[in-house]
């Protein structure tokens, strides 16, 4: 190798070990070789073994452009030589083509290796009419090809370990919101998000089963046309149908479906062919029973490798233990605010929710109405027919009530056969008018037990908060009106609707 040629490379060797990222070494490298060996334009394009084609990862004066001229010259010539290391020397690296401007031009290909593979090549374009003033000698383009492998395979570890950072920040970031809080829909929001902000994806599918009947689908897809969006839905059930024994028509047509696509989707001007090219599905376990499970694919080609595919496996696994302790907590919350045999909320729930809706109303001068409800003769259904049947009776009564509430509306067993209805922003006329339709609806209703119907009636209390009063009463006050109210009710005969307002 000749002084000259030594000396340049002392150059490169300096400019690439001067700076801490690959770009800013092979940059400062190249206004090296551009400047002392005269090349025009030099660019690294490292082999898509996928793909099977070169693509542009660092350049200098070297545009996709530029390469799209001599693409072709490279798969005829170099593809073979890339898979299959050089054994003498460079004089078949060397290409000549003719660019757009009529300029003859030659290419030198410099092989990039890592760890004795073939990863890609340098490329170096001169004038075809310009002479050298160094020699490109076998010696010397491989001690430059050493010297350009050895920052790639530095920058490709680097990234590996930033790309493992990431994914330890994400399994970190999601146990963080599966620890603090016990919200169904908050946990699995953003889990997703997170997934689809750190991996690749056309498409992601989360299906969760509530219960029997219902289920809830979250989907989010991104560069798909409207036919293949609904092509995937159509997957997601038949997937279901699939992982799941107890999916049924009845559970699909109860689904919800929620879609993401608005909120994640990015802008893509790629065509996307619907064929799945990678896809991970994890189980969805809760348990021992599979209540579900996670989808995510691309159309593109590559495949997820296998530490992306253990991080997806290993945060819908947390994800599912943390929804099975939601629901727990959840379904205790809800045994310790309802009532047993009705599924309404008991006494003790009636009246935390009561005393927020009183101050809410005082605070910002809002009516509120409350109404007590007495089921007449009760006792009479119990001795006549049995205490199974006087349940029934409950029942029965409890669920007609809360179907025709409004869903502001508290329904509440407040003890024996007695309930009360909470209505915010009611005047007492309002929820005088309402207490008369479901007075009138249960004793049009009629109660099927055993061989016999059952007719059961009622009778109600109203009392106002009113926004207008100068004086407010107190929520023990509003409460012990609408007694008074449903005992007058009583008095004039039961069956029949009273308000405070008829108290002298």
């Amino acid at each position: 190798m000749s002084k000259k040629n030594i000396d340049v490379l002392y150059k490169i060797s300096a400019a690439l070990n001067s700076t801490s990222t690959a770009e800013e070494s092979l940059n400062h490298s190249f206004d090296i070789m551009i400047e002392y060996l005269h090349i025009e334009k030099i660019g690294i394009f490292l082999f898509n073994n996928q793909k099977e084609e070169f693509q542009l990862s660092f350049g200098k004066k070297f545009s996709e452009k530029d390469f799209a001229e001599i693409r072709s010259l490279m798969r005829d010539q170099w593809m073979g030589l890339f898979m299959n290391p050089l054994e003498d020397d460079y004089s078949d690296c060397g290409l000549y083509y003719t660019d757009t401007e009529g300029v003859e031009k030659h290419v030198y290909g410099v092989p990039l290796k890592h760890s004795g593979n073939p990863v890609g090549f340098m490329l170096m374009v001169k004038l075809a009419s310009s002479v050298d003033e160094y020699e490109f000698t076998l010696e010397f383009l491989e001690a430059i090809s050493g010297q350009m492998s050895v920052i790639l395979h530095r920058d490709s570890l680097l990234k590996s370990i930033m790309k493992e950072k990431k994914y330890i920040e994400l399994m970190y970031d999601t146990s963080k919101i599966l620890t603090y809080t016990h919200n169904e829909s908050k946990i699995i929001d953003y889990v997703l998000k997170k997934i689809s902000q750190n991996f690749i994806y056309n498409c992601i599918g989360f299906y969760t089963v509530e219960d029997k009947t219902h289920g809830k689908l979250r989907v989010s897809t991104k560069g798909l046309t409207e036919a293949q969006r609904e092509i995937f839905l159509e997957e997601m059930f038949r997937k279901a149908s699939k992982e799941l024994h107890y999916f049924t028509s009845e559970l699909k047509k109860n689904t919800t479906v929620i879609d993401y696509t608005d909120q994640w989707e990015e802008s893509s001007e790629t065509e996307i062919y619907f064929r799945e090219q990678s896809l991970v599905t994890v189980p969805f376990r809760m348990g021992n029973i599979i209540n579900g499970f996670f989808y995510i694919c691309n159309f593109n080609s590559f495949e997820y490798e296998s530490n992306k595919r253990q991080v997806l496996t290993t945060i819908i696994y947390h994800l599912a233990s943390s929804i099975e302790k939601a629901r727990e907590f959840y379904k205790n919350l809800k045994l310790a605010n309802t009532d047993g045999l009705t599924g309404i909320y008991n006494h003790r729930f009636f009246q935390e929710i009561f005393e927020k809706e009183y101050q809410r109303a005082k605070r910002y001068k809002l009516n509120l109405s409350v109404i007590m409800i007495d089921i007449d003769f009760f006792k009479k259904f119990n001795d006549d027919h049995g205490h199974q049947t006087g349940d029934r009776v409950l029942e029965s009564t409890a669920l007609m009530l809360c179907e025709a509430a409004r869903n502001i509306d508290t329904v509440a067993r407040y003890g024996g056969e007695e309930f009360v209805i909470i209505m915010p922003e009611t005047s007492i006329d309002g929820a005088a008018l309402f207490s008369e339709r479901i007075r009138q609806k249960i004793e049009e209703n009629r109660i099927k037990v055993d061989d016999f119907s059952l007719q059961v009636t009622i009778s109600l209390g109203v009392s106002c908060f009113e926004s207008s009063e100068d004086s407010p009463m107190s929520r023990s006050h509003l409460l012990e009106l609408a007694d008074k109210a449903l005992y007058l009710s009583k008095e004039k005969g039961r069956n029949s609707v009273s308000t405070a307002k008829e108290l002298v």
